[in-house]
């Protein structure tokens, strides 16, 4: 929240008596709301083997004039020592969280592998980078397996749903994202339902899916739920003769453009431009902290789970 910080206090013995610090908090951004970081609190210490400290935490980075936090909790480091009376304080001095912070003095550096933005399916199990909602994934909704280099989702419930949802998300790390996939999909009833999904929540989320109509066949559109207010926007396209749907989502600070295309050539767009910054902590009722997520999914309501094959997704941040 707003408020959080991470404050000190210290005892001789585990059991107390505890001497509170007097300086009130070691980090917090609770006093400035221009600062990047905000939300900064609940940290854990760490000595490196140089005898140097440091002190991750978690914060957010508030978009837009409604400082609203579409990233949700993001780990940070601040570098920290100990002063000549003993209490821990940031390296530059003050309480406010730095966005740059020096590097350790001594070692060797140990760079995390940059993961692929593309996954193209071809593996036997999902990568770690996927999340599911409320379960694991499971033979009987997902598969790498029934179509080698496809991703195969069988629709379940709807994506109001508390219970099983066909849904598989990577989090949204970057205010300017793109994100793509191929899907092949052959709806025959509005109850089935397929497609990009940029999500926050059941209560919030955008969803250009493809799905069936009974007077024009199979359409693609946007479908979007607004704090818990379903809606579907006009301008749906007819795509009877498309074999394939590429699937396109392209996010800009506030704005969210979809867009679409049988061939990966020529592109439409589909729907109007959205309101990107809503997938955050800090809109609507309930508590927030996730952050946004983009992925893929699929419904059935009527018990027959329809099959979706995508052929890759991919996740590109700039």
């Amino acid at each position: 929240g707003w408020n959080h910080g991470i404050s000190m206090a210290r005892a001789r013995r585990i059991t107390g008596p505890y001497e509170l610090d007097p300086q009130g908090s070691v980090l917090t951004a609770r006093d400035d709301k221009q600062i990047e970081l905000q939300k900064a609190g609940h940290g854990e210490l760490v000595e490196t083997p140089a005898g140097e400290w440091y002190l991750a935490h978690l914060a957010s980075r508030p978009l837009g004039p409604h400082r609203q936090c579409v990233l949700g909790r993001e780990t940070c480091l601040q570098r920290v020592g100990w002063s000549a009376d003993g209490w821990l304080r940031l390296e530059g001095g003050g309480t406010r969280p730095q966005v740059e912070v020096a590097g350790p003095r001594g070692g060797t550096a140990q760079p995390w592998p940059v993961a692929a933005a593309r996954d193209e399916f071809d593996r036997p199990k999902l990568d770690a980078r996927w999340a599911t909602l409320r379960g694991p994934a499971d033979a009987g909704w997902l598969s790498l397996r029934a179509r080698p280099g496809w991703l195969r989702l069988r629709g379940r419930e709807s994506v109001h749903s508390l219970h099983d949802q066909s849904l598989v998300a990577q989090r949204l790390t970057a205010f300017t994202a793109v994100a793509e996939t191929c899907l092949e999909f052959q709806p025959t009833d509005y109850t089935q339902s397929a497609g990009l999904i940029c999500w926050y929540d059941t209560r919030m989320h955008y969803y250009l899916r493809v799905t069936h109509d009974a007077a024009r066949g199979r359409v693609l559109g946007v479908a979007l739920t607004d704090d818990g207010r379903y809606d579907e926007l006009p301008g749906a396209l007819d795509v009877n003769r498309w074999r394939r749907f590429f699937l396109r989502a392209r996010i800009d600070g506030r704005r969210l453009q979809f867009s679409a295309s049988p061939d990966r050539r020529r592109w439409r767009a589909v729907g109007p431009v959205l309101d990107a910054s809503k997938l955050s902590d800090d809109y609507g009722q309930g508590l927030h902290f996730t952050g946004a997520f983009v992925g893929l999914c699929a419904q059935d309501l009527g018990g027959r789970r329809a099959r979706a094959d995508f052929d890759f997704f991919q996740l590109t941040a700039r």
